[in-house]
């Protein structure tokens, strides 16, 4: 078996995202205030899974819901700290799409890529 050079083609990555600390002033009773920093732009390869097929599913109030929607690859770095407490940023147009980071794997343990596995933050409601 050929072993891996290590090799990426940049073409792959055609996203740029950003990833973003979280909060970190305590507001006294147990929760965070403050706003999402940007901490760590880079380009990335974004694939979307089709709505509800996320690769797993949460029951909650008589209706599954998915947990994964989208998977998120980058380079393999080890400047930045990657965790669940970040989020990352999209920007596409008029539109933002943050990411929940519920998992990150890299897959051919060696060091050429890491793969967010990632749920996208929906909008709030108004009353």
């Amino acid at each position: 078996m050929p072993k891996d050079k290590g090799n990426v083609s940049a073409g792959k990555y055609d996203r740029r995202i950003t990833f973003q600390n979280p909060p970190g002033t305590d507001d006294g009773q147990g929760g965070q205030t403050g706003s999402w920093t940007d901490a760590y732009p880079c380009w990335a390869a974004i694939v979307d899974f089709p709505f509800g097929r996320g690769a797993g599913r949460a029951f909650f109030a008589q209706q599954l819901y998915p947990t994964m929607t989208t998977m998120i690859a980058i380079r393999y770095q080890t400047s930045f700290h990657i965790d669940a407490m970040k989020r990352i940023k999209y920007v596409k147009g008029n539109f933002t799409h943050i990411y929940q980071i519920l998992g990150a794997k890299d897959p051919k343990e060696a060091g050429i890529e890491i793969v967010l596995f990632c749920q996208e933050q929906q909008a709030k409601g108004a009353n």
